[in-house]
């Protein structure tokens, strides 16, 4: 089909909305598309539905994490601080569109423990980076956002992770991968199978340089 501009239908968003840090579009219910804000979704042809996913995310995906067959909300819980959670959507028996907050890493994490966290993890990615059909959610530290001192642990090292999801009967498990350990990421990880190995390999740019990640293997914790 020949390019055509008439085919394209302009929705503006509010622009309280325009503000927000994180946002996606993706569909949630009735293959109605949605603007899911860190504050709100909001179905193109409906009222805003009032939800705080974030305390000031990065990007936000869409996904069914569970298999459940109803889709999710993966984002950072706040980009210069910490957390990274997930949205897990439930239908009421009348339809009612309600959701349960998991934390994958702690939005409120133990200093003093060696349990892994990761701070300013200010971009999100989503892809499949081992071919088993399942996406894994891949983040990392952005180094130095704010300077040396500007952020809570800015001088910790800059890793890059993917979080492995496990279906399972008793649930979902995210299993952490350390993809690199002094390179980071800045606002955005890009994805794309660069080597041609048909699996997802990962690109990432701050202040410590820019770099290609090629998928061999996970480094397993």
């Amino acid at each position: 089909m020949p390019f055509d501009e008439t085919n394209y239908i302009q929705k503006e968003i509010p622009e309280e909305s325009q503000k927000e840090d994180g946002s996606a579009f993706s569909v949630i219910e009735n293959d109605v598309p949605e603007f899911v804000g860190f504050k709100t979704f909001r179905p193109l042809n409906l009222e805003d539905i009032e939800r705080s996913f974030a305390e000031n995310a990065a990007q936000m995906y869409v996904y069914d994490v569970d298999g459940d067959g109803l889709n999710d909300v993966i984002t950072v819980w706040h980009c210069h601080k910490y957390g990274l959670v997930w949205h897990k959507q439930i239908r009421g028996a009348n339809g009612e569109i309600s959701w349960e907050k998991h934390e994958i890493l702690p939005v409120q994490p133990d200093l003093e423990s060696k349990d892994l966290r990761i701070s300013q993890m200010h971009s999100l990615a989503l892809a499949d980076t081992d071919g088993d059909g399942i996406k894994e959610i891949i983040t990392g530290k952005r180094f130095w956002a704010h300077g040396e001192h500007g952020d809570p642990e800015s001088n910790q090292p800059a890793v890059i992770y993917a979080f492995e999801i496990k279906r399972g009967e008793s649930g979902v498990e995210f299993i952490p991968h350390m993809i690199d350990g002094d390179s980071g990421a800045g606002t955005q990880i890009i994805t794309a199978d660069l080597s041609g190995g048909g699996r997802a390999d990962v690109l990432t740019s701050g202040k410590k340089g820019v770099y290609a990640h090629f998928y061999n293997s996970f480094n397993v914790l």
